[in-house]
Order: structure tokens, then C-alpha cells, then sequence
């Protein structure tokens, strides 16, 4: 009787270090696909910055040569009023002076 009392407990420490042994099995798959779900997580999420940062460049020139564009057309704006003055300034003193002096 006592023996078979022996192999009984003996089953149950024996059934209770298989149990443990599942659980430990368990979370070091758990943890481990943790990781390989922040491993992709990071891949995804560079991948991601990689395609903004290259988008954000593309359309950062593009309003760059854009500012430009308005940046020469008001230049030659400004320069071809400045040319009509000197050209016309002479004259429209000579007028003025014309008017004022009759």
C-alpha cells in the first residue's frame, strides 16, 4: 500500500513537472513571437518613414522650383518697371513742370 501511495505521488511530481515544463514551453513561444512581431512592426514602420521622407523631398523641390518660378516673374516685373521709369521719368517731369508752370 505504501508503495503504491509512493508511485502515486511519484506520478503526480512527475505530471507537475511536465505541466511546468509545457508552460515554460508556452511563454518562451510567446515571448519569442512577441518579438518577431516588434521585428516586423519596426520593418513596416521604417519601410513607411523611407516612403514619406522620399515623398516629402519630392514635393519639397517641387515648391522650391515653384517659388523660383514667381521669384524670376516678379524680378522681371520689377526690372521692366524700373526701365519704363527711367525711360518715361523725364518726360513726365517736363510735363509736370509744363503744367505747373503755365
Amino acid at each position: 500500500d505504501n508503495k503504491g501511495i509512493a508511485r502515486l505521488l511519484q506520478a503526480e511530481k512527475d505530471a507537475a513537472g511536465i505541466i511546468q515544463d509545457a508552460r515554460n514551453a508556452r511563454k518562451e513561444r510567446l515571448q519569442q513571437a512577441k518579438l518577431e512581431a516588434k521585428k516586423e512592426i519596426d520593418t513596416y514602420m521604417n519601410e513607411r518613414m523611407e516612403a514619406f521622407n522620399k515623398f516629402k523631398n519630392e514635393h519639397q523641390k517641387g515648391t522650391s522650383s515653384v517659388e523660383e518660378g514667381i521669384k524670376a516673374s516678379t524680378d522681371k516685373e520689377v526690372e521692366d518697371i524700373q526701365a519704363s521709369y527711367e525711360q518715361n521719368s523725364d518726360a513726365v517731369v517736363a510735363m509736370l513742370l509744363k503744367y505747373v508752370t503755365q
